[in-house]
């Protein structure tokens, strides 16, 4: 039997039971994901706050926190990877220009100059 590796999805965003959106990319430390958390680290300012808890299923990462918005971080099963969570409607508006910014083939072009 050969194993045939499952090329990389389009990630996903959509709202969950909190209203607010979640970005899901399909994928555990892709390069993808990579690149958007140094996008929000080192282009928009944010900083990473709290620790790292890995669960059987599901785990926590830092989130990213800049004057009073918030994207929660971490990994699932039931999201086949990592995903982005917004907390707040700006949150919900930078997960969308973040969406926007994926091509695909699943490089990553943020318009400069979004001060979000």
């Amino acid at each position: 039997m050969t194993d045939k590796k499952t090329p990389p999805q389009q990630p996903r965003l959509f709202p969950v039971h909190s209203k607010h959106m979640t970005l899901e990319f399909d994928a555990y430390d892709s390069e993808l994901r990579c690149t958007v958390c140094a996008y929000l680290v080192e282009e928009l300012g944010f900083e990473r706050r709290g620790e790292r808890v890995d669960g059987w299923d599901e785990g926590i990462s830092p989130s990213f926190v800049r004057d009073g918005l918030e994207l929660q971080a971490g990994w699932s099963h039931w999201a086949d990877g990592d995903y982005l969570l917004a907390v707040c409607p700006h949150g919900d508006q930078l997960l969308h220009d973040i969406l926007a910014a994926i091509r695909p083939d699943l490089s990553f072009h943020p318009r400069r100059g979004e001060g979000h």
